[in-house]
């Protein structure tokens, strides 16, 4: 009788402080998130947040392209712009968004138009009727373009096509004015806004291949890229050789940053076995490495600037995210949040606050439909306070 009462008094306690354990976690956890939920979203896609009011596109029907002016406080939900064809983003400011658009859905001949859409109204303006700058690259059609506050940028193929010799034209907004910059660009493959710079990624074919192996066996070939930067004029500034990356860099502190993705002899994936921050400037060339990371499946990582730092933003391949930020002195990333969950957007930037999506699945198992059982997606939109203590979640 007397090891029946210790054992019920023993696994009591054990519950107890389980629970008491269990308690504090929670406590702590919610003490420690600085996440607040803004508003639902209809979207994912969010192009703008502004005070008050968020802005998102509907990507979800083929053909069809939908803005959604969302304001906060009622909330209310407007539909502003509805284009019919396929539309890409180039770059959202503060009250205006310009575009590729695409009037047919599937083409013979792909030709787009640049066009601008206000944010406040949704009316569409079209900056150049006949966008055609395609460049092929083996089974790639890639349609290089890039837009800042006071320009759009683009590249197209100069006669004859074979040489790979390409064109950097610039259009002055809000004039319009159309001028070419630079011509004979070899081999350009993308282009990207770097204020005050503009970076054109060259890609140069070698004679090395890797094997990869997916469902069949396949010999892909390796490039040798380089990073060329013109300013606003179209003059030459300088040349980054061995940027072996397919993504943008960021510019910070004079120094401009990237993400290689790292393989090994052994790697037959197209996925990497890390991912290498590094960073170099015009003056020395010397290229630095900032941080080794592992990667894990095709989950990605992602830099930012943002006032006086630079952001990094680490996912793994069940959809958590971890947003750290780098401290010069001593060197190295500091994690200030982890989101549990997955996201569906980038980092938004905006004011003291950093902004992101977060999807989850809702599933009503009392409703035995094929849309309840499947599920209904919901994004919210979130904020963390970028200039709040470091607190682990």
């Amino acid at each position: 009788m007397m090891e029946r009462h210790r054992s019920l008094f023993i696994a009591t306690l054990v519950l107890l402080s389980a629970v008491v354990l269990l308690f504090l976690i929670i406590r702590k956890a919610a003490h420690q998130t600085p996440l607040q939920a803004v508003t639902n979203l209809p979207d994912s896609l969010v192009l703008a947040v502004l005070p008050g009011v968020v802005y998102t596109a509907d990507l979800s029907s083929p053909g069809k392209f939908l803005i959604h002016r969302l304001a906060i406080q009622q909330p209310k939900l407007q539909t502003i712009a509805i284009l019919q064809g396929n539309v890409t983003p180039i770059y959202s400011e503060n009250n205006m968004l310009y575009a590729l658009y695409f009037p047919a859905i599937t083409p013979t001949r792909p030709s787009a138009k640049i066009i601008t859409i206000s944010l406040q109204n949704g009316k569409t303006e079209t900056l150049l009727p006949n966008f055609n700058p395609i460049i092929s690259l083996g089974h790639e059609q890639l349609y290089p373009v890039a837009a800042n506050d006071h320009a759009i940028y683009w590249l197209t193929a100069q006669v004859p096509t074979t040489k790979h010799r390409f064109a950097l034209i610039r259009m002055n907004l809000p004039s319009r004015q159309t001028a070419t910059l630079a011509q004979n660009i070899p081999n350009a493959r993308q282009i990207f806004c770097l204020p005050p710079y503009i970076g054109i990624l060259q890609e140069w074919p070698t004679h090395q291949t890797r094997t990869v192996i997916q469902r069949t066996a396949s010999r892909i070939r390796i490039f040798r890229n380089s990073l060329c930067l013109f300013d606003d004029n179209g003059k030459a500034i300088g040349q980054i050789d061995a940027y072996n990356s397919q993504y943008p860099p960021i510019l910070y502190e004079g120094n401009f940053y990237w993400i290689q993705n790292v393989f090994e002899p052994w790697n037959n994936s197209t996925f990497p076995d890390h991912y290498r921050i590094v960073y170099a400037n015009l003056s020395e060339k010397a290229i630095h490495v900032l941080e080794e990371l592992p990667a894990v499946g095709n989950a990605p990582l992602q830099l930012y600037v943002y006032g006086s730092h630079l952001y990094m933003a680490q996912s793994n391949t069940l959809g958590a995210t971890r947003i750290w930020r780098y401290i010069p002195r001593p060197g190295g990333f500091e994690l200030l949040f982890q989101i549990t969950t997955h996201t569906t957007s980038q980092l938004l930037f905006r004011g003291p606050n950093c902004y992101f999506v977060q999807c989850t699945n809702h599933t009503n198992w009392f409703n035995w439909s094929h849309s309840a059982l499947y599920g209904q997606t919901q994004f919210t939109l979130y904020r963390f306070p970028l200039n709040r203590e470091n607190d682990h979640a």
